[in-house]
């Protein structure tokens, strides 16, 4: 089979900030020549637009790379003895049994198809995974695999805050297994400075592209609303964002609060904007692909995060030409913003400076068209052309050292 040049590992590529990069660099990929493969080993999920010379494959039992006819022959035999030997477990007791099955279902429906992937495509195939997490379930899945395939060019890139977005067991691993890639990509250099000297001497600091899809910045008159899009969870501190609205609104009456998103945090929200009163003027509203064609009209966006790693939403917003708030939250936000010049930037967990921030754009509106005209210039200093391009240029370079 043919080996692409770059092939992405993910779980999924539903709604977030590494599955849209993976789908952004992919398309500029293709259309700089080069052949692209997106395995998926979680979910077959694609929540964005990937141009159709992507070769995006679900890679589970259903999708499995037989050689030939005799292999696929001799797996359905194996399958029936396994069959028969759960059976003669279920003699030592259900817990035996339910133990082996769910041990061969997972080498079947997970394990060798990975395996049998990335063999298919090693020696040829520069890999890239977003997730720290679906780079360390490679290793993990590869490690019993002795010779080429063992060996990969791959890329991992850890697309949050390293210090923030691990456990103590993971980032033991983390310590443990990147060393062991052809390469460790961040998106900021206080990110790569967080590593010891024996991760970051062969780390490289590649921020975020603008997806290549956005809308053109509006330039009318701005409608009243106070906008977000995020994961619901905890890291985004969204409770912060409601607070700071309700002391806002209290000055500001006729503007409004729309929160688009789905996650674990949903139903606490919803009962918080309850709680404030906020029921006729806040509102939590699904995930949606066409958010930015939603959003790019509203009177400024705002994020409230404790901590980020490369905040795509902000990145996004100020490609739309918005007025920006956000949290000064380690680490990225001070390099995307300038402080009144491109967007304005607060403490983190600072709720009464989140609301004066808000109250000072809405009260002035040449302060909010200058934000927002400074702000469209990241649109083309994190084009998908720019920074594609240094992804290319990277591995271009890891294909060299290696080979």
């Amino acid at each position: 089979m043919r080996k692409p040049d770059i092939c992405f590992l993910q779980y999924d590529l539903r709604g977030g900030g590494a599955e849209r990069k993976v789908c952004t660099l992919a398309n500029y990929f293709v259309s700089r020549g080069k052949t692209v493969d997106i395995g998926l080993f979680g979910k077959n999920t694609v929540a964005y637009a990937v141009d159709p010379r992507v070769n995006v494959t679900y890679i589970r039992r259903d999708s499995f790379e037989y050689r030939n006819e005799a292999e696929k022959r001799f797996h359905s035999l194996q399958a029936g003895a396994e069959k028969a030997l759960c059976g003669i477990a279920g003699l030592a007791g259900g817990k035996v049994k339910k133990r082996l099955e769910g041990h061969l279902r997972k080498r079947d429906d997970y394990t060798l198809p990975i395996r049998r992937y990335i063999r298919n495509r090693a020696g040829g195939s520069v890999f890239i995974s977003m997730m720290a997490s679906s780079y360390l379930e490679v290793r993990r899945v590869m490690r019993p695999v002795r010779g080429k395939a063992a060996k990969l060019d791959y890329l991992v890139m850890d697309c949050n805050n390293p210090k923030y977005n691990a456990s103590p067991a993971v980032h033991a691993k983390r310590l443990a297994e990147y060393p062991k890639a052809a390469r460790v990509l961040v998106m900021t250099q206080r990110a790569r400075d967080f590593f010891p000297p024996e991760i970051r001497d062969n780390c490289s600091v590649i921020p975020n592209p603008v997806r290549d899809d956005l809308p053109e910045p509006y330039t009318g008159i701005r409608r009243k609303t106070v906008v977000t899009f995020c994961r619901l969870n905890a890291q985004k501190n969204l409770p912060m964002l409601i607070g700071a609205f309700a002391a806002f609104h209290k000055r500001f009456t006729d503007y409004t609060l729309e929160i688009y998103g789905e996650g674990e945090e949903r139903e606490s929200l919803e009962r918080l904007i309850a709680e404030k009163g906020l029921s006729d003027a806040a509102r939590i509203l699904p995930f949606d692909p066409a958010v930015h064609r939603k959003i790019r009209d509203c009177a400024m966006f705002v994020c409230s995060s404790s901590w980020e790693g490369f905040c795509n939403s902000v990145l996004e917003a100020l490609a739309l030409g918005m007025p920006v708030i956000s949290t000064n939250y380690e680490f990225g936000a001070s390099e995307m913003i300038r402080d009144h010049v491109n967007g304005i930037l607060v403490r983190v967990r600072d709720e009464k400076g989140l609301a004066d921030a808000m109250a000072e754009v809405a009260a002035d509106p040449a302060l909010a068209a200058g934000l927002g005209e400074r702000a469209r210039e990241a649109r083309e200093f994190y084009s998908a052309e720019v920074i594609g391009k240094r992804w290319l240029e990277e591995i271009d370079c890891v294909k060299r050292e290696q080979h």
